[in-house]
């Protein structure tokens, strides 16, 4: 990462973007889960609005970490052939055997 990235403003546009999404995701999760507590009898709301909100995170934490780590490998699980034509590189051939039936 170089230090270019910190002067241009699509950078700031989009750490607003995606921390409104997380704000919004947030909430939302909050207002479902205690909906669903809502319908649990009073002893157990509190247990329950615990439980759903860590699995809530533990999942939001595991999804990060995978998209880390696809990020971090060398070669990616889930390639994006429009990258090449960024870059000015012909985009490599998706297989270059023939269909079933042709030569």
């Amino acid at each position: 990462m170089t230090l270019e990235l910190l002067a241009q403003p699509e950078t700031y546009v989009s750490l607003l973007t995606l921390t409104a999404m997380e704000v919004v995701l947030g909430i939302d999760n909050v207002v479902f889960i205690s909906i669903l507590t809502g319908k649990l009898p009073p002893a157990q709301q509190p247990i329950a609005r615990r439980l759903g909100l860590s699995l809530a995170l533990f999942a939001m934490a595991f999804s990060l970490g995978v998209e880390l780590l696809n990020m971090r490998m060398r070669k990616k699980l889930a390639p994006v052939a429009l990258h090449h034509r960024f870059e000015g590189e012909a985009a490599p051939a998706a297989d270059s055997r023939p269909a079933r039936g042709q030569r």
